[in-house]
């Protein structure tokens, strides 16, 4: 194994827990605005999808008009197991049938409104703790923590105590 490809697994692993009633491996790492983990992978490519680094840490292809999709559809997660190819068409079509979390912005299925209303009151912890603790991002972490809660129309409200 190359050097790179070494040092981008050993990075890699350090940006997730496993949760183990779902097997998912929940990604704690700097997200993107859509709930996706982001990894930096360097070589003019920057930025990418956590998920999509795990598929090629894997040593795995991406067939060319294809992507890689969630079969949990969780969108922090990073279980090579859990992921697959499909084109796009595919992707939409499985996450609409699914009721995946367009709406949510990387609210993990598990987080109740109790743990939403749970974090928020956790003022003296970090938010890399608060995500490690119920495995969610730590960009989502802090969000809660600061006073963004769900609601039945917005599940990040910004509320005022």
């Amino acid at each position: 194994m190359r050097r790179r490809t070494v040092e981008r697994a050993v990075r890699f692993k350090q940006k997730y827990i496993i949760d183990l009633d779902t097997g998912c491996h929940l990604w704690i790492g700097n997200t993107f605005r859509t709930g996706y983990g982001m990894f930096w992978w360097g070589e003019g490519r920057q930025y990418i999808s956590a998920h999509t680094a795990a598929w090629l840490l894997a040593g795995r292809n991406i067939p060319d008009g294809h992507e890689i999709c969630h079969k949990c559809h969780v969108r922090p997660c990073v279980n090579i197991d859990h992921l697959t190819t499909g084109t796009g068409k595919e992707n939409v079509a499985m996450s609409n049938i699914n009721g995946d979390w367009h709406h949510r912005l990387g609210k993990p299925q598990a987080l109740t409104d109790a743990q939403y209303l749970e974090i928020h009151s956790l003022k003296h912890q970090t938010g890399k703790e608060i995500a490690r603790q119920y495995g969610i991002s730590e960009r989502h972490a802090c969000r809660i923590k600061n006073g963004w809660l769900p609601t039945a129309k917005n599940p990040l409200l910004r509320t005022h105590p």
